[in-house]
Parts: C-alpha cells; structure tokens; sequence
C-alpha cells in the first residue's frame, strides 16, 4: 500500500491510500474528473483523438480488501472510414446528387432533341405544302398568319377574299 498522500490535520496525521501509477494510454491521453490523481475514489477519463471510438467506462481508484486498484478499462478504437456517420451521408448524398444530375441531363437531351425534330417536321410539312394544290379539304399555307390551316372544306370564294 502506498502511503505517500498525507495530510496533517490539526495534530494528527492521516495518510491516504493511492492506486498505482496509471501508464500513458497508447491512443488518447487521461483527463481527471474527481479526486487528486491516484487517491481512492479518484475517477478519470480517457479523452480519445478524432476518428477514434472511447469504449469501456471511466478509470476509478477503488479500496480492495487492503489494497487500492484502479477499476476499468477503458481504450480508444478507430472508427472504420465506413463507419463513420459523417462519411455514410456524404458517400448517400453523392449517389443522390449523380442520380438527380444524370436524370435531368437525359430530360434536358430529350426535350432538345425531340424540340428540334418537330421544328424540323414543321418546316418540311410547310415545304411540302406549297408544292401542294389547293383543292377542296386540302391543307394550305396562310401566309398572313404564318401558319398552316386544316380546314374541313376550302371556301370556293377564298381566292377571291384574299385579294380584295
């Protein structure tokens, strides 16, 4: 039993029983939250690094049977990269944000594609009309409206409405 801790109080002197020297941590350092460093009832905390896990409980200095112990065990784990919560959500984020990305892509693709073959119909359909004659119930090009007109049946006056 060490009895290196002692006080004097009044005219006696009280020595107080310490656990035994704690070895560095090989991850993590210790951080002391009560008691005076090996006295019994002193209990302390590993303090682990970034990217590391603390498992176990708290150090303790307890009295066993004559002889002082420190109880528990605790050590610092790395963190798997998979693991990680942060890493999880920007790996779910990513495919996400591909996954919208390459679907609006293939939408934009088609809308431009399929604007610029019914622009291209148009045109041809409107070419074609003027080598069309004019009958009745035929399609014709109204160059006043820019634009073709499907009637059910061609007036038989129309000609002669448009010129005066």
């Amino acid at each position: 039993m060490d009895f290196t801790n002692r006080t004097d109080q009044g005219n006696e002197l009280y020595y107080q029983a310490q656990c035994p020297p704690l070895t560095a941590p090989p991850l993590g350092h210790h951080v002391i939250n009560t008691g005076k460093g090996r006295s019994v009832g002193t209990t302390i905390t590993l303090q682990c690094p970034t990217k590391h896990l603390l498992v176990g409980d708290d150090l303790k200095c307890v009295m066993d049977t004559n002889t002082p112990r420190w109880v528990g065990e605790p050590f610092c784990k790395p963190l798997s990269l998979y693991k990680d919560a942060g890493f999880q959500v920007a790996v779910l984020a990513s495919i996400v944000s591909v996954g919208v990305i390459c679907i609006m892509s293939l939408v934009f693709i088609t809308r431009c594609i399929l604007g610029s073959v019914q622009k291209s119909a148009r045109k041809k359909q409107k070419r074609n009309l003027w080598k069309w004659p004019l009958e009745d119930g035929m399609p014709y090009f109204d160059a006043n409206l820019g634009d073709i007109i499907l009637p059910s049946v061609i007036p038989d006056n129309f000609c002669d409405n448009r010129n005066g």
